[in-house]
């Protein structure tokens, strides 16, 4: 969400150090944690920015197509985020042997800090949510996917997305 930190991020130079890389690519808590990301530089580093034209510009140097400020706390970040970025890393590791594995997320809980308005408004991890973005991450072609954060934290029924994406993609196991 930082487009300086991913800057400072060369895949291909953690490439010659690792086997896979996991890119974290959270759809619903990413939108309450990108709201509350741009509501704390609008304050400080970017003070003459209002939040929704930071949040735009913000999309731009990412190459996001994301909800506006006043929706992405609760739409979150659309699900083809996590196709989209998945391309991005494995482009920015392609020659070298290290495979790109998207973290998908399944009931990450939404920090304090991000929610700023009622839970109720946040969006929620679905079953078929789910499926659609183990969908989007194999429609990038990644070799495989790490299911995240906390199984502790997964919902059973959530978790039965990813065997229906996997089921209806035909994956061997």
């Amino acid at each position: 969400m930082n487009p300086v930190f991913r800057a400072e991020q060369d895949l291909s130079e953690l490439a010659a150090y690792h086997d896979f890389i996991k890119v974290p690519l959270y759809y619903n808590c990413g939108g309450p944690r990108m709201a509350s990301y741009i509501e704390n530089v609008s304050e400080t580093v970017w003070g003459d920015v209002p939040p929704d034209e930071l949040l735009q510009y913000q999309y731009r140097v990412l190459n996001y197509d994301e909800a506006p400020y006043r929706d992405v706390r609760r739409a979150g970040l659309y699900r083809s985020f996590v196709c989209r970025e998945s391309k991005r890393a494995m482009e920015g590791t392609r020659g070298t042997a290290v495979s790109i594995l998207p973290g998908l997320e399944i009931d990450i809980p939404v920090m304090r800090a991000d929610l700023a308005g009622a839970p109720a408004e946040m969006a929620r991890c679905t079953r078929k949510g789910v499926k659609d973005i183990v969908m989007q991450a194999f429609r990038a072609e990644v070799p495989g996917v790490i299911l995240s954060r906390e199984y502790t934290e997964m919902r059973p029924e959530n978790m039965g997305g990813v065997g229906d994406a996997i089921r209806e993609l035909g994956l061997n196991t």
